[in-house]
């Protein structure tokens, strides 16, 4: 074995051992973790904004979801599903 994959060898050692490590998986899930942060609160943004946006949507759902569960609630008016 040449001194170049033997110093190979050992790095990837030193990798795994890395890897194994709790202490850096942890720290590898917030890292992750804050990288999703902008993203996130972009879309919370949009969601949020949504409704303001596009009210006749908006009230037509809310209606839909009020008549959805009164059927629920009241014996013999379900419709047939599909």
């Amino acid at each position: 074995m040449n001194l170049l994959e033997e110093l190979q060898k050992i790095q990837e050692e030193e990798n795994a051992a890395i890897d194994n490590n709790p202490a850096n998986q942890n720290q590898n899930i917030l890292i992750e973790a804050a990288s999703n942060i902008p993203g996130s609160a972009l879309q919370f943004g949009k969601d949020l904004i949504n409704p303001i946006l596009h009210p006749i949507e908006t009230a037509t759902s809310l209606k839909d979801l009020g008549v959805g569960i009164y059927q629920l609630f009241t014996p013999g008016v379900q419709q047939k599903k599909k």
